[in-house]
């Protein structure tokens, strides 16, 4: 019964979360649209307009699931843990205390492992952007590439930044 209570307030969470995201993420969309347009035109001979659009997605895109997912994901995850140490507490508070003098151990782990998989996950990311880039690059000059007939090479290249990126 307890989990499902729990389930149901946890989608409920979630989805108001979710709702309050896409309403501050069309607000501040709505007011950027309108401060964009107010701009003289010399702001837009220094931008690039085309990439514009993509940008101004993008942006929003992070910011709705930073105010929606990820601080549902939060709340969520703290008040478990509350609750579930509320629980323990209930029903064996001896063993809780037992178990909570591992928790800064476990919480040093967690940290570790965690900045590995950040150092990890960047580096992953450099490469992927360095191949994207690459890509950007022949394509854009893919006239270029075929006309000295240098389809190989460029293949070569991207093989080997490919190598570094799995290694």
């Amino acid at each position: 019964m307890l989990s499902a209570v729990q389930w149901v307030f946890g989608y409920l969470q979630f989805a108001m979360m979710q709702a309050a995201a896409e309403r501050v993420s069309f607000d501040l969309r709505t007011r950027y649209l309108s401060s964009l347009l107010k701009q003289e035109t010399a702001f837009f001979e220094n931008q690039q307009i085309e990439a514009l659009p993509s940008q101004i997605a993008e942006y929003f895109r992070a910011i709705s699931e930073g105010v929606g997912e990820k601080t549902a994901q939060f709340v969520y995850a703290i008040s478990m843990f509350i609750g579930g140490l509320c629980i323990a507490f209930w029903t064996g508070p001896i063993f809780t205390f037992i178990m909570l003098a591992y928790l800064p151990i476990i919480v040093i782990l967690f940290g570790c492992f965690g900045k590995v998989v950040k150092k990890q996950m960047q580096l992953k990311l450099d490469m992927t952007e360095k191949l994207g880039a690459h890509t950007e690059e022949t394509l854009s000059a893919l006239k270029l590439v075929v006309s000295f007939a240098q389809e190989d090479f460029v293949v070569d290249k991207y093989d080997q930044i490919a190598l570094k990126a799995r290694n």
